[in-house]
């Protein structure tokens, strides 16, 4: 038997290091003969066969790990299904778009068909399985019910004229939804639809040579509750020149002053006056395109210079006058705390008028308009400073956080602020405001359309659009194509970088949506409906 080291009965000798001897330095160590086989020979088998149970329990171990890999994936994919499923259902967000951005139609303008089309889908209210718009007929205003699916006409309603032949021109017809709470905390584009009558306008004007005519202030408008199953439409009223109206679930509210006191009133789709206010000590009612806002059951009416007044909605009885409200738009908060703005949501700073009487000036900040809002973070505020931040406020306008992402329209969505500034798309944390991650967007548009189909994160701007994970990857882009024979758009890698100029540069793009959620691209004088 060939001796060890470590049989020796003393330690080894220690030498000098000596070059020339350095490989001849080893130690000897006792080499283990292989086990023998199942024959006597040495056993030349995989490890895995040698040692069969251990290899059963490792390969056991393995199943299951890659088992509940791909269960967690399973799950995950699952959670995401039903996150977006269930924010599809909120209002604002639009149904899957599909990245090549196929056109499903295309609608010209000199088509008469694709232009009553165009209107259901940009202005059409979805009710009794149609689509119904207002529109003309030579020098006759129409509601027309349109299929959106196979773009037909239903039913057509000839509207009666107001006033004496030659006295007055048709100005438009316009449907609407109820705007209850729409301009309430959650402030995001709906998709409606309606269960029951659609209130439809049509407005005239005198044949007259004066500049008021183009603000409307003498504009005469008439309303209308259309039954959208067969089209018959009901005279609700005609109201005097430049009165401004805000449809309700059960009718309209109507804001007006024929030369004399403000009057608002509530008219039901039956044609009569359920109440009638009039506002003591207001001389000039809000201009006509400036309707009163209704939400929380409360009504909220400004006027330029007289102050704002807080009505309830079931019947008109005035809860608060605000004399020292100045603007044009505002919200309606819960416990009858209201917003009044300068100038609506995103062009002017907000005051915060409380229902004990105090008031917050919002640190002379600009009310943020929330596109989408699926309720996660409860009611909130969101406030833009000029061009340094964003905070998000409590409906009594405490501060929560403040970001450094001045963000001029936003999203609340999973608990998280999605929003855009003037370079950037982000996403802040809703607990503190923590930024979750930026990426950089297209300079071409400095208005530009943030939408989501609740998988991606949208901007469209004129030079196309854009889509992100709610991850902060970009996901896939589109850019109108000037070689194509027709208008279209073509799928191309993301990139923010800033557009081609000159004969390179592609052709604008303007967005809509329609009212089931579709993305609508209008390219060169063509309207296409995307797939």
């Amino acid at each position: 038997m060939v001796r060890t080291l470590a049989d020796r009965p003393h330690p080894p000798v220690r030498r000098r290091y000596r070059p020339a001897m350095a490989l001849r330095d080893v130690e000897l160590v006792e080499e283990v003969p292989p086990e023998p086989g199942p024959t006597g020979r040495d056993d030349v088998r995989p490890p895995w066969r040698r040692h069969p149970r251990r290899t059963a329990a490792v390969a056991a171990v393995l199943v299951v790990a890659v088992a509940a890999a791909v269960g967690l994936e399973l799950r995950t994919r699952a959670d995401d299904a039903a996150r977006v499923s269930a924010l599809r259902a909120v209002p604002g967000v639009l149904g899957p778009v599909d990245p090549a951005l196929p056109v499903a139609r295309r609608l010209t303008a000199d088509d008469a068909a694709g232009q009553v089309l165009a209107m259901a889908l940009l202005h059409g209210v979805r009710a009794g399985g149609v689509t119904v718009t207002g529109g003309q007929d030579g020098s006759r205003g129409v509601v027309v019910g349109v299929d959106l699916g196979t773009g037909a006409e239903v039913w057509r309603t000839a509207l009666p004229a107001r006033g004496h032949e030659g006295d007055v021109e048709l100005a438009h017809v316009w449907c609407t939804a109820s705007q209850e709470d729409v301009t309430a905390s959650r402030q995001g584009r709906r998709h409606p639809v309606e269960d029951g009558l659609v209130g439809c306008v049509s407005t005239w004007r005198p044949r007259v040579d004066d500049a008021a005519v183009l603000d409307g202030t003498t504009d005469v408008p008439t309303l209308f509750a259309v039954d959208p199953v067969d089209g018959r439409a009901r005279q609700v009223a005609e109201l005097p020149a430049g009165a401004s109206t805000t449809r309700v679930d059960d009718g309209w509210v109507v804001v007006s002053a024929a030369d004399g006191p403000v009057v608002v009133e509530h008219r039901g789709d039956d044609g009569a006056s359920r109440w009638r206010t009039v506002l003591e000590g207001a001389r000039s009612a809000p201009p006509p395109w400036s309707g009163p806002v209704v939400g929380r059951g409360a009504v909220l009416v400004t006027t330029p210079d007289d102050g704002a007044w807080l009505l309830g909605l079931s019947d008109g009885s005035v809860a608060r006058r605000l004399p020292d409200a100045r603007g044009t738009g505002g919200l309606v908060l819960p416990g009858g705390d209201v917003v009044v703005a300068e100038r609506g949501q995103g062009e002017g700073p907000g005051v915060l008028h409380r229902a004990d009487g105090t008031s917050d000036d919002l640190d002379g900040e600009v009310l943020v308009p929330v596109e989408v809002d699926d309720g996660s973070l409860g009611d909130v505020l969101l406030t833009s400073r000029g061009s340094l931040s964003v905070t998000l406020r409590r409906p009594d306008g405490a501060v929560v956080w403040r970001a450094d992402a001045p963000l001029t329209q936003a999203m609340v969505v999973d608990g998280t602020v999605v929003g855009v500034t003037a370079g950037e798309v982000v996403r802040l944390d809703g607990d503190d405001g923590a930024t979750r991650w930026r990426a950089r967007r297209p300079l071409v548009d400095p208005y530009p359309y943030l939408l989501t189909d609740g998988a991606v994160v949208m901007l469209a701007t004129t030079g196309g659009v854009d889509a992100w994970t709610f991850d902060g990857e970009p996901a896939w882009a589109g850019r109108p194509d000037r070689t194509s024979a027709e208008p279209r758009l073509r799928a191309v890698a993301p990139d923010p970088s800033p557009p081609p100029v000159g004969e390179e540069a592609p052709l604008d793009v303007f967005w809509a949506v329609t009212p089931d959620g579709r993305l609508l691209a209008q390219v060169a004088e063509q309207l296409l409906v995307l797939g």
